[in-house]
């Protein structure tokens, strides 16, 4: 329990600061937006604290925590705290013990001594800070700290936006690498919790796509900045427009899956052992060719979808390409430079990665370390895969992109799709997610999320167990058919970009490289976060090694 004078002592004084630093170390290594839970810390320390609203009565104190570790680089946090005692404690506690961060016990003096006994929370589920956070931006308003000032910076569209339509904010209960605010059903507010100094570039991209008026992203209504004298400002946050819609396309497939699962089971020839026909050859083959009968019967109305996401992230990557004066943005072309480089990131990476793998064969997951001990044999294999992007120059540009593009950044409202979460990968640095890339990673990022999305849909329980032996290799065509569908929406919008390489073996070079790399960060990701998950990104390079 942490003891002191008050929260106002915690963040300020030496002894209190320590207190609550040590209470940090190991509360934000629990937290879900935490990036590096493989990594040994060593310490925390709070490199600011600014409070919000009256600064003799604050509603709650926004902290930045620095986390070290034993190697390699640190990494800075944002957290809003705030004391809760009595009954909203104990409820707290009851309901959202996921915000709970400690008890405290402070140490009052008002002539006499009192000691109120509460707890330490994360701020962001105090509806009272939620509504001011918005009336914040809407106000333009300034907070200073120690070492810089917090900046609320508004944006036409939330001025657009009728402030009794924004009243009552509410914390989304699902865990995300961010934390995100929804008022009404007008605007949302994200707190970007792992932060770095610079743009990000969620903020980048979306305030360009605004700016350039295209239609299937939120539009943006304002800021959340801080700023150190003489360092570039760091964007904390972001309001924007909220989207309403039936879920996220991941949560589409599932459904399709699950219809597609019953068509599987009613038709006899599947049910009696039959092999279902596969998309032959290379990624633009496979593509280009003609979707077998059987699936599109299978399929069914989810063709349309497929092919109509595929058009869509053409259409996003055309305006990405638009010709701009703004010098982060428009047109590069690809270099052997270029392509040797992302030899040399790829193959790090791979090292790191497989490096991870035999260091913690034996804390595996039992389905996943088979397949781990079989995989970590065949990393000059992998390696030999990734050279090959230098073995030519393409003939292609390069632009600003998505850089985290998956099923489950794709709002689907019903008979369209709607683009979020520009941020990038969580586990790279920022400046490496503003970097121009091809836009056919983001189409490698889509490609891998399919087997996600057939993986959760088998592992789910709603097949009974007797089925899954019959479901699970309709269950890879079903992944096959919707890469090749996908791709086709996608090359046929494309057609003649100047993004897309005018050659399909070019095209087919980036993709093979693309989805591998993909396969291989993800089963980073998932070795750190979700090893429960670690299967499927296994599993999906075994399948790209076989071919």
């Amino acid at each position: 329990m942490l003891a002191e004078q008050s929260i106002e002592s915690l963040v300020k004084r030496p002894e209190g600061r320590r207190a609550l630093e040590r209470v940090l170390c190991n509360d934000l290594a629990t937290r879900r937006y935490f990036r590096s839970k493989g990594r040994a810390r060593s310490s925390a320390t709070i490199l600011d604290a600014i409070p919000l609203g009256d600064p003799s009565a604050p509603l709650a104190w926004l902290l930045f925590v620095r986390v070290d570790f034993a190697s390699g680089p640190p990494e800075t946090y944002v957290l809003p705290i705030a004391f809760a005692t009595g009954e909203r404690a104990r409820e707290l506690e009851a309901n959202a013990a996921h915000a709970v961060i400690a008890a405290v016990r402070l140490h009052v003096s008002n002539g006499h001594t009192e000691v109120i006994e509460g707890t330490l929370i994360d701020a962001l589920v105090d509806p009272d800070l939620s509504n001011a956070l918005l009336r914040f931006v809407r106000q333009g308003a300034k907070f200073s700290g120690a070492r810089g000032e917090l900046r609320f910076v508004p944006h036409p569209f939330l001025q657009n936006v009728p402030e009794e339509a924004t009243e009552h904010g509410r914390l989304l209960s699902a865990e995300q690498s961010n934390s995100i605010l929804v008022y009404g059903e007008s605007v949302m507010l994200k707190l970007f919790r792992q932060v770095e100094e610079g743009i990000n570039p969620e903020f980048e991209v979306q305030a360009f796509l605004d700016a350039q008026r295209y239609p299937s992203v939120p539009r943006l209504g304002g800021a959340i900045e801080y700023q150190v004298t003489g360092r570039d400002r760091t964007v904390l946050g972001m309001v924007q427009q909220w989207m309403p819609s039936r879920g996220n396309a991941f949560q589409l497939a599932l459904e399709s899956l699950d219809l597609f699962f019953d068509r599987v089971l009613a038709d006899e020839a599947a049910r009696s052992g039959a092999v279902p026909p596969l998309p032959r050859g290379t990624f633009t083959e496979r593509a280009r060719g003609a979707t077998p009968p059987l699936a599109h019967d299978l399929l069914g109305a989810q063709v349309v979808w497929l092919n109509k996401l595929g058009q869509r992230t053409a259409e996003l990557h055309a305006t990405l390409a638009a010709d701009t004066t703004d010098t982060t943005f428009g047109r590069e072309p690809y270099s052997t430079l270029h392509q040797q480089s992302l030899y040399q990131a790829a193959h790090t990476m791979l090292a790191r990665t497989f490096d991870a793998l035999r260091r913690r064969a034996r804390s595996l997951p039992e389905g996943a370390a088979e397949l781990a001990r079989e995989i970590v044999r065949r990393e000059d294999e992998v390696d030999r895969r990734f050279k090959a992007i230098g073995a030519r120059k393409v003939d292609a540009t390069r632009i600003r992109c998505h850089g985290d593009f998956h099923l489950g950044q794709v709002l689907f409202t019903g008979d369209d799709f709607v683009f979020i979460d520009f941020e990038g990968e969580p586990m790279r640095p920022l400046a490496t997610r503003r970097y121009r890339r091809t836009p056919l990673r983001d189409v490698a990022g889509m490609i891998r999320s399919f087997d996600y999305a057939a993986a959760s849909a088998l592992a789910s329980g709603r097949a009974r167990p007797e089925d899954v032996p019959v479901l699970e290799p309709w269950t890879n065509a079903w992944v096959a058919w919707a890469e090749a569908v996908y791709l086709a929406g996608y090359l046929n919008a494309a057609a003649g970009s100047e993004f897309l390489p005018k050659h399909d073996p070019d095209t087919d070079l980036l993709l093979d490289f693309y989805v591998l790399e993909k396969c291989i960060y993800e089963i980073g990701y998932e070795l750190d976060n979700r090893p429960d998950w670690l299967a499927i990104p296994l599993r999906g390079l075994a399948r790209m090694l076989e071919g």
